[in-house]
């Protein structure tokens, strides 16, 4: 069972306490790279998989995100909130909408409007799927990734094949690309990183994909001078070990 937001935002005080005096860690950049909320019609019968609505989870969302970055702002000198939206927060089918008509995009901009007086916090929401950003010598590539192609895994090669067409399409050099979407934590010859789930297994990924990974979160120090140097996962769930029950059985039954 997955730990949820706040046992995120204690692990990342925690590595903060743990290299302060040794790396003086006084910014924390926080890249939502979609997926924030769950829709209701991303597949058939999604509706039937899902604890809470999609307005639902946008309030709850706020009140939770709102609350622990703003505990975060106790601890970090300067918050930095740079935001990409996702495919499961759409409404409608792909193409039906307009691609902002998103709950991750109405969630970043309301969540920005709750931070707003909280003067050590910045968000900067994107108005288009690929935010470009610059931190340090080193350019970095959101985009949630939906757009690359994949079948029961990671499509390492399409991802691959993505970073080399970004440097072209906007004539600079992507030194890093963070994404999300496939629910599993990735790098890719130090230049691609993806991101896990906090969430882990869901009805999708087991019983079309057969996949399940720990419920987790990708952490990442930074130099301005010399990149990302250093990466961790922060685990929110145990490892999943099925144990039989009196009559044999390891899974559920009616």
């Amino acid at each position: 069972r997955s730990r949820g937001l706040g046992d995120v935002y204690k692990r990342q005080i925690l590595f903060k306490e743990q290299d302060e005096k040794s790396l003086g860690l006084n910014k924390l950049v926080i890249m939502f790279l979609g997926d924030m909320v769950t829709g209701e019609s991303i597949y058939k019968g999604q509706s039937y998989f899902i604890d809470l609505n999609l307005a639902q989870q946008l309030f709850l969302l706020v009140e939770e995100e709102s609350n622990a970055i703003l505990k975060l702002a106790e601890y970090f000198n300067e918050i930095e909130i740079d935001a990409v939206w996702g495919n499961h927060g759409r409404i409608g089918r792909k193409g039906e909408n307009h691609p902002q008509t998103n709950f991750d995009y109405i969630f970043y901009r309301a969540l920005k409007m709750a931070l707003s007086s909280q003067d050590n916090v910045n968000i900067y929401v994107s108005e288009c799927p690929t935010m470009l950003i610059r931190h340090g010598n080193y350019n970095f590539s959101l985009n949630h990734n939906d757009n690359v192609r994949a079948w029961n895994g990671i499509p390492y090669y399409g991802l691959q094949r993505k970073i080399y067409r970004l440097d072209r399409l906007y004539d600079i050099k992507i030194h890093y690309m963070m994404g999300g979407h496939f629910h599993t934590p990735g790098n890719i010859d130090d230049e691609i990183y993806l991101n896990g789930s906090m969430v882990g297994g869901t009805d999708l990924s087991i019983n079309k994909m057969t996949m399940s990974s720990r419920a987790s979160q990708r952490i990442y120090y930074f130099d301005k001078k010399f990149g990302i140097n250093r990466e961790s996962n922060l685990y929110l769930s145990e490892s999943v070990s099925l144990e039989a029950d009196d009559k044999g059985i390891y899974t559920d039954y009616c």
